[in-house]
């Protein structure tokens, strides 16, 4: 037999183990009564222990489940308030706007200061940016109402008469430039005066003379002068004003205009001269003004390499006959001589009028 503690081999007939001491059971599995019971009651008192544990943890469980979806709420609601609050925020809306703008990014910064405009739909800064937008894309047209909106607020607003301007100048409406800076405010002219061209300085005043009138005009740097005598613009159908003009006899309506650096026109100006019995000198027209028999014919004399005549207006003027006689057509005409110089300047003028019949 084996001790049951140790292990080792007992002898038959010993009720001790010799090398342990133990007490040699003859029946090794019997247990006590007690034993039975106490082992029982220790068993169900751990499933018990192990029952209220799982019903903590299950509970435990639901309450983390609650908070979480809890937790869940509380993100969604705070990042629709926060998005909603973006989206009312004039600041937030106009730099998320620049930082697209910046980046390139203009259809996003459009969105952005049009909500910032949602805010406030009258601030210049937001139009501003918004204008700024819409030239970067190329949209003028979209963008001009905005400059207008911005200078009908501030008339003294710099930065979108800066802007207009440059939409005008690329696409190369001169006049337009010119119609926004006759109304604007001194110091706005003051501001953008290479985009304005001044009247030139004509001398001598208009008026009736009775000798010939040296026709002179004078304008600001870069600037050039152009005139016309037949009543149309001289942007359109006149000549650029060069050494100063010799008027004779006659009655003349001169209009100037003066074109800046820029390729700004001034405002039109017209002068009205007129000129009794006085001829430049080196003309000469006979006879002298008056009314004649049918067949009349007027004799030219002129110092010069390029003298022209003309019906009843100084323009469309064509070469004197060599001989100098010009037959006049029967009715009232005034007839012009005019000399030119090298440079295709016109440099005198005079005129007869004959009623013939």
């Amino acid at each position: 037999m084996k001790c049951q503690k140790c292990g080792s081999e007992i002898p038959n007939g010993i009720m001790t183990c010799p090398n342990c001491g133990a007490e040699v059971r003859l029946v090794p599995d019997y247990e006590s009564l007690d034993d039975l019971l106490e082992g029982r009651y220790a068993h169900e008192g751990e499933e018990d222990d192990e029952a209220e544990e799982t019903f903590n943890l299950r509970l435990t469980g639901r309450q983390a489940a609650m908070i979480l979806g809890l937790l869940a709420l509380v993100a969604i609601f705070a990042y629709f308030f926060l998005d909603y609050r973006n989206r009312s925020d004039y600041d937030y809306q106009l730099k998320a706007a620049e930082t697209c703008l910046d980046a390139g990014n203009y259809t996003d910064a459009l969105d952005h200061v049009r909500l910032a405009l949602r805010a406030r739909p009258e601030d210049e800064e937001a139009r501003l940016t918004e204008a700024e937008i819409l030239i970067r894309q190329k949209d003028y047209e979209s963008a001009l109402p905005v400059l207008k909106a911005v200078i009908s607020l501030n008339p003294g607003c710099l930065e979108a008469y800066d802007a207009m301007i440059f939409i005008y100048y690329n696409e190369e409406d001169i006049d337009a430039i010119k119609r926004l800076l006759d109304t604007a405010e001194e110091a706005v002219r003051k501001e953008f005066d290479d985009f304005i061209s001044d009247t030139p300085e004509v001398r001598p005043s208009e008026g009736v003379y009775y000798k010939a009138v040296s026709l002179s005009g004078k304008a600001e740097k870069d600037a050039v002068i152009y005139y016309s005598m037949d009543g149309s613009d001289p942007l359109t159908g006149g000549h650029v004003l060069g050494e100063a003009i010799s008027l004779g006899e006659g009655e003349y309506e001169v209009r100037f205009r003066a074109v800046n650096g820029n390729g700004i026109p001034s405002d039109l100006m017209t002068r009205s001269y007129t000129v009794l019995g006085a001829d430049p000198r080196g003309i000469s027209i006979s006879p002298s003004s008056g009314a004649y028999d049918a067949g009349t014919t007027v004799t030219v004399t002129a110092e010069g390499t390029d003298v022209r005549f003309a019906f009843d207006s100084p323009s469309g003027a064509e070469a004197i006959p060599v001989d100098g006689v010009i037959a006049m057509p029967e009715g009232r005409h005034t007839i012009y001589v005019l000399i030119f110089n090298e440079n295709e300047d016109l440099t005198a003028v005079t005129s007869r009028t004959y009623f013939v019949s």
